[in-house]
């Protein structure tokens, strides 16, 4: 009831969700309230412009990426590399790991092999399994593990956690391959806030090991950047997905 009360709550507050919501009450309005109905749907027109130009999606990626810095150096004692993953595409395809893994998992996987690589008998532990709430016909960590392999390393390196659903269910699923040891947590980097929140609060040690990073670090923009843009958009789909994570496990 959790899971479903969340991805519910998520999906009405999401920017395109709203947006679309907005659209349907304003033509309903101009019908019955011209005036109101006529000023909603050019607020709704202004919503969809900010949230689909460059600057409003790395400033809102900013909040979340701003703090967080790549791994340069291995600490002493560090023996595991946890990786979440970011989700599939072509789901069921009969296609080649690196062709289904999304751009997310497929930069995650990545940051985690290469800290794996500096380490003399590390271990690399990879997790995902249904998305939104359905079992897949290969879980996105499976898939991850034959892109390891692919890459390299071997399969008795790898320990797979392939049953959750979300962050708030690998957390709860790692616990008993953690510990409390310190680990490097891999996962997005405007993700990394929530999920470093989850695990420690299931008691774990995670040190913040960040990829796929998404917002500009050099912030200088041309006339196509305050020009509305599916990537644009995307990205601040996934901010404001992000702090509504937070926000909600503040609150429950």
């Amino acid at each position: 009831m959790f899971f479903y009360l969340k991805k519910i709550l998520q999906a009405l507050f999401l920017p395109h969700t709203l947006i679309f919501i907005l659209l349907v009450v304003s033509l309903i309005l101009i019908f019955r309230k011209k005036r109101l109905g006529r000023l909603l749907l050019l607020l709704t027109i202004v919503f969809f412009y900010a949230v689909s130009i460059r600057p409003v999606a790395d400033g809102l990626m900013g909040g979340l990426e701003r703090s967080q810095t790549i791994v340069r150096a291995i600490p002493s004692g560090v023996r595991t590399v946890v990786v979440l993953s970011g989700g599939l595409r072509n789901e069921g395809a009969d296609l080649p790991a690196g062709s289904l893994l999304g751009s997310s998992s497929l930069s995650r996987l990545l940051e985690g092999i290469r800290l794996l690589r500096q380490m003399d008998a590390g271990r690399l532990i990879l997790s995902g399994g249904e998305w939104r709430g359905r079992r897949l016909q290969r879980a996105s960590a499976a898939v991850m593990r034959e892109m390891a392999v692919e890459l390299g390393i071997s399969v008795n390196r790898i320990i797979l956690e392939d049953r959750s659903r979300d962050t708030h269910e690998q957390a709860a699923a790692l616990k008993s391959y953690l510990g409390e040891d310190p680990f490097f947590l891999v996962t997005s980097a405007f993700h990394m806030k929530r999920s470093l929140h989850l695990f420690m609060e299931n008691g774990m040690s995670p040190l913040p090991a960040p990829a796929d990073f998404r917002g500009r670090q050099e912030k200088r923009y041309d006339l196509f950047d305050w020009l509305p843009a599916p990537h644009s958009l995307y990205d601040a789909l996934l901010a404001v997905k992000e702090y509504g994570g937070l926000l909600f496990y503040r609150v429950f």
